[in-house]
């Protein structure tokens, strides 16, 4: 055993260090020996990402501080996700959910109903008719809001769903490149992506869409 049993919870390491709960539900961090490098005074705690970790202080409210410990982005926020790219998502009530930089600035306004986090220099984001659709580190809407469902970008292309209820896969300029016509599937990962038929069982598809290697059934 490497790090004794005295924690109510803990995650996986990341980064080298690892999120955990001491016994008064309150969260801090160890390092690989145990050693406790954040204290446990925060009631959340997120992962660390790009430098900053994202936490949630006495009010609710939630910022960031550095791997030190020393808060860097004041809490002030509803809601916070992991850095990615040199931007993170912040949500203000009443007002919707916007990007942030390291320096605490606020650099696409609080305007989407949801967003995900920017992946290969765009990030999805669904507008208030609940559709989903793609912009820019400048905020410009570079896919139009045209999709049930939506996700981040990976090896070029991202998962749609479309108002039939299926799924493809879309490239950066909104172009549909695989045909919404998947039961189910996920995101590309080293050129391929697993998808499903309604009436067959799971395949792997490759990016040249009239390749469908069967892999196997369920």
């Amino acid at each position: 055993m490497i790090i004794s049993y005295q924690w109510k919870y803990a995650e996986q390491f990341n980064e080298g260090f690892a999120c955990v709960q001491d016994c008064n539900g309150k969260y801090g961090v160890i390092d690989k020996t145990g050693k406790i490098i954040i204290p446990c005074h925060w009631l959340y705690l997120g992962n660390h990402s790009e430098g900053f970790i994202s936490v949630k202080d006495s009010t609710g409210l939630y910022g960031f501080i550095d791997r030190t410990g020393k808060i860097v982005i004041p809490c002030r926020w509803d809601s916070t996700r992991a850095f990615s790219e040199g931007l993170t998502t912040i949500k203000k009530i009443g007002e919707g959910w916007g990007f942030m930089d390291k320096n605490g600035a606020l650099k696409i306004p609080c305007s989407w109903e949801e967003i995900y986090s920017f992946q290969e220099g765009l990030a999805p984001v669904r507008d208030n008719n609940r559709m989903w659709g793609c912009i820019n580190k400048d905020g410009q809407v570079i896919v139009p809001y045209k999709w049930i469902e939506m996700h981040s970008f990976c090896e070029g292309l991202s998962l749609v769903k479309s108002d039939n209820n299926m799924y493809g896969f879309i490239d950066k300029y909104g172009r549909l490149v695989i045909p919404c016509k998947w039961y189910d599937a996920q995101p590309f990962k080293e050129g391929l992506a697993p998808v499903k038929m309604a009436s067959k069982g799971p395949r792997i598809v490759t990016k040249i869409i009239n390749a469908i290697i069967p892999k196997w059934k369920q």
